[in-house]
């Protein structure tokens, strides 16, 4: 369970960070690689990386492209608009991802 949630933290930071569309499919992309290569060496199963690359990824891209790269808030000075920016954007987040897993497995 704490790997799923450190990966979700992790992709969450590196997304907000980088702020670019596209950033949410390579972050999940690239997690996927290592982390098949680390437990699996080269008999990884490619169908996780398509379905955590085009999904997980996929919304994160979306959230970028309709906040305009303002995601999680974090150029907002205003702190009150910055953090509901923050946690309405997790939330509806977090959704979409507990959606998408129970639907592709």
């Amino acid at each position: 369970m704490w790997r799923g949630v450190l990966r979700i933290i992790t992709s969450f930071t590196v997304v907000a960070l980088v702020r670019k569309v596209g950033s949410g499919i390579a972050v999940f992309t690239v997690y996927d690689l290592i982390s098949d290569f680390i437990h699996l060496g080269f008999r990884g199963d490619p169908l996780w990386l398509i379905e955590d690359a085009l999904t997980y990824g996929l919304f994160m891209d979306v959230v970028i492209f309709i906040t305009k790269s303002n995601l999680f808030g974090v150029l907002y000075d205003d702190k009150y608009k910055q953090n509901l920016s923050a946690i309405v954007e997790g939330l509806l987040l977090g959704f979409a991802f507990s959606f998408v897993h129970s639907f592709f497995t």
